[in-house]
């Protein structure tokens, strides 16, 4: 899919501001690119501290709070997030990007109807920005507006740039799971063929896939989606229980406790499934 600092240079008499203030505005541009680079290989917290250091030489720098607000939504530090997508729409009310990342970040703290509204905003400032159709689908979709939701797919689908393959990826990924959530099993397949179309390495993909195969009773074609989802990530836990799940479905037995056993082995110790799958193997017929 994607957050306090120090302002450095009150302390200044005029004269001196004006002689430093070049530098300064440079200094910050700098640490901004550094920041910039460091997200893109993933090195959240080394963006964060540039980013800081960006801000504390130029405290009015939008795109610096924006950035750091992303930032911390990728370390889960939502709340942050918010207090600086907040901070850099206040100096730039018209940043799109910061209001549709508010909303990502509100999404992820369940804040749906919020989250909406920043969607609404980016939308009304600029109508062909894809990611906000997107994300406000995406909370649609939480919300239980289905319909809403697909129709918001549809347009963000329609709007991503041919570079965005990734995202038109995912976006068919959650319609899928919109269209299966409304029963339409066959609809969901066709958008989730889409997604391993675009990225034939998405192991979610084919587990969302084996489940809506599943759910059309093919149960020998969810378990090959289930097979290559395990095999692109051989820790997916989630995988292994559908897996097992089929297996059980078709008197499989030793094959559904062999994948439930290795589910509750390879999942963390919160796993939401784990209760139910420590159930599912006390029921299983003795061998």
């Amino acid at each position: 899919m994607e957050r306090i600092f120090l302002i450095l240079l009150a302390v200044f008499i005029i004269g001196s501001k004006a002689f430093s203030a070049p530098n300064d505005a440079q200094s910050a541009k700098t640490y901004f690119k550094s920041a910039e680079a460091k997200f893109d290989r993933y090195d959240y917290r080394g963006a964060i501290s540039d980013y800081d250091k960006a801000i504390a030489l130029n405290p009015k720098f939008a795109l610096a709070y924006d950035g750091l607000g992303f930032a911390k939504s990728m370390i889960g530090d939502y709340h942050g997030a918010i207090e600086d997508y907040d901070k850099a729409i206040a100096l730039n009310p018209k940043l799109v990007n910061a209001y549709n990342r508010r909303g990502l970040a509100k999404d992820d703290l369940g804040d749906f109807r919020s989250a909406i509204e920043d969607y609404n905003k980016a939308i009304a400032l600029n109508p062909k920005y894809a990611k906000a159709y997107a994300g406000r689908g995406h909370v649609k979709g939480r919300l239980g507006n289905y319909q809403g939701a697909i129709e918001d797919y549809n347009r963000a689908i329609s709007l991503f740039r041919k570079s965005e393959r990734v995202l038109v990826a995912i976006t068919y990924g959650f319609r899928g799971g919109v269209k299966r959530q409304l029963g339409d099993y066959r609809g969901a397949i066709s958008d989730y063929n889409k997604t391993i179309a675009l990225n034939p390495k998405d192991a979610d993909a084919y587990n969302a896939r084996g489940n809506a195969k599943g759910e059309l009773m093919d149960h020998l074609g969810a378990i090959k989606d289930y097979n290559k989802a395990i095999t692109l990530n051989p820790h997916f836990a989630l995988a292994c229980y559908n897996r097992g799940l089929e297996y059980y479905r078709l008197k499989q037995y030793q094959q559904a406790k062999d994948d439930w056993q290795k589910a509750l082995e390879i999942a963390p110790k919160n796993w939401e499934h784990r209760k139910e799958v420590e159930e599912f193997l006390k029921k299983l017929p003795s061998q």
